[in-house]
């Protein structure tokens, strides 16, 4: 196990470990006044524009995702894309449903639309636009889509099947809806017929001929599945289409992306000859892969920067469909300045470490990036447990020194400076002190906690504890955990009365489950405020209950407090 600190952040803000790249503040003059000069040289190089850091940034190293918000529950938060409108968000996503009469066993997918007035901090009840149990035979299993609003009207493609026979391959279907408000009526404009591309129209015009796709499946028109759409339309107004294909080759699943061109949602012409992603462009990825590596790609997200389109795709291996246990499930972040490029630019630093490989069956998916008032925000869903993040990019500490503070993210003062006024909870590690064992566990999983030695450890399960807070006097938290096996340790204070969060019980504030250096504590107030809960000014708060939750982990912790500073 590890020995590290946790920089515990209310409401899911918190800062992923972003490295600076090797040599960038290196001088290579012996000379003091060279280095001197070349120190100067870097500082001013570094100092921080007067502008939101943009996917230019973050591929150079200088900037960095940090989870702005997390939405768990009932809800299955795949095939996910958000599409913000003149500071309204449209959150499209699958949902799963059932007709036991009609088609018994079987869950049969749909698509469904919610807003969100508050970039993402809550969201309407979803709208169904695609469902499953209508008279359409292509729109069973809708979704997965692509949506783009014109000006005055949505065009969104999506993925759907025949339902006889059942296994046929996906097709794309595709839909308008009037107005800007995409919770509206969805409908096929005259002179549609669905699907618009059938299964093999485009990859059968692209896996032709002497390129990647025939080499890899070693032969022409053995790529399928024209799914997972992204609708992307160029400065020039040429709107492109990119979807994912497979192929059965090795008795292994690869995967694909291709591009199309199309001027009506009609007609579709291939705009490449070749893929533009393959397990070709995986192979320099920092992973270690199960067998010989990736099998290719699938879902992909797309966002325009400067001259530059960067993709962020996923690649996982064993299989681009369900491979066992034990297969790994990547992303990869790539550019090029022409969305027809069969060769994108590799980024050297795959995968991104906000999305780190789990071993696990697509532990992270669905990657949305999208940009709102200069914002760049990357939404993706994450599996066991079901959750939906969304990340905001900021300069990253340290490799761009901020001249002033952020105005949403304050710099918080470390444990170890400023002065403690009093303490309103500092936990005694030698006893269980008033700790209640959750015991939330399934049967036969382990469930301990323990004080022992200063410190306690917890595996597997959840403590509580009340507590009462002042909100006028500064609270500060903090917690120190010496050791884990598992970067899956949960914090979260619930404080009554506070507005419950989309997903989650009402009334409390949730942490992420971090894990990275550094000795840091984080200011209640400044977070409640952030969130935009309730003002600094609000009289105190009292009977709140702290969780410590270890999640498929054990951790070893030697402090817990809050204490008020001035």
């Amino acid at each position: 196990m590890k020995k590290i600190f946790w920089k515990l952040r209310l409401f899911g803000i918190a800062a992923a470990i972003l490295l600076v790249q090797p040599g960038m503040y290196a001088c290579t003059d012996e000379s003091e006044d060279n280095k001197q000069e070349e120190q100067e040289s870097a500082s001013a190089k570094w100092e921080i524009p007067d502008r939101q850091p943009t996917m230019t940034d973050y591929w150079n190293g200088v900037a960095g995702f940090v989870n702005f918000y997390s939405v768990s529950g009932d809800r299955i938060h795949t095939g996910s894309e958000i599409v913000p409108v003149n500071g309204v968000w449209y959150w499209f996503e699958r949902f799963y449903a059932n007709d036991p009469e009609n088609y018994p066993g079987i869950e049969i997918l749909g698509l469904h639309v919610s807003k969100s007035y508050d970039k993402g901090l809550s969201w309407t009840e979803p709208v169904r636009i695609i469902e499953p149990f209508g008279d359409n035979a292509w729109s069973h299993y809708g979704c997965d889509s692509g949506a783009w609003f014109d000006g005055e009207r949505w065009h969104i493609l999506f993925q759907s099947v025949f339902m006889e026979p059942r296994d046929s391959p996906w097709c794309l279907s595709y839909l308008v809806c009037d107005g800007e408000d995409a919770t509206g009526e969805w409908y096929a404009p005259p002179g549609v017929v669905n699907p618009v591309i059938r299964n093999g129209d485009i990859w059968n015009t692209i896996a032709v001929g002497d390129n990647n796709v025939t080499k890899i499946t070693g032969g022409e028109k053995r790529v399928f599945d024209e799914g997972t759409p992204k609708i992307l339309v160029e400065d020039d107004g040429t709107i492109y289409v990119t979807f994912h294909g497979a192929s059965v080759t090795k008795n292994t699943i690869f995967g694909y992306r291709g591009i199309a061109t199309t001027e009506d949602f009609i007609t579709y012409t291939k705009a490449a000859d070749d893929c533009i992603f393959s397990y070709l462009d995986a192979e320099s990825w920092d992973i270690e892969w199960n067998r010989s590596g990736s099998v290719g790609g699938g879902a992909a997200a797309y966002i325009k920067d400067g001259e530059y389109w960067y993709t962020l795709i996923e690649s996982p291996d064993l299989s681009i469909g369900y491979g066992g246990p034990g297969q790994i499930w990547p992303f990869g972040l790539l550019r090029s300045k022409t969305l027809t490029n069969t060769e994108w630019e590799i980024w050297s630093e795959n995968p991104p470490p906000e999305l780190t490989p789990v071993v696990e069956f697509a532990a992270w998916n669905y990657p949305s990036l999208f940009e709102d008032e200069g914002i760049t925000y990357l939404g993706i869903s994450q599996e066991n447990p079901n959750t939906y993040k969304i990340f905001r990019l900021e300069w990253k500490e340290g490799a761009v020194p901020l001249t002033e503070p952020s105005p949403k993210r304050r710099e918080l003062p470390s444990r170890f400076e400023g002065t403690p006024t009093g303490t309103v909870y500092e936990a005694d590690m030698n006893s269980k002190e008033g700790w209640n064992l959750m015991h939330s566990l399934a049967e036969g999983e382990v469930s301990v906690f323990a004080a022992e030695d200063g410190r306690y450890t917890l595996a597997m399960d959840q403590i509580s504890r009340p507590l009462k807070i002042d909100l006028t006097k500064n609270p500060v938290f903090s917690v120190t955990v010496d050791e884990f096996d598992a970067p899956k340790l949960f914090v979260r204070l619930q404080i009554p009365g506070l507005a419950a969060r989309p997903g989650y019980d009402p009334g409390y504030i949730g942490f992420e489950p971090l894990g990275f250096d550094g000795v840091q504590t984080f200011n209640i107030n400044e977070e409640l405020e952030w969130a935009g809960y309730f003002d600094s000014n609000e009289a105190g708060v009292k009977d709140c209950v702290l969780y410590v939750w270890a999640y498929q982990c054990e951790a070893v912790i030697s402090d817990i407090r809050i204490e008020y500073y001035e």
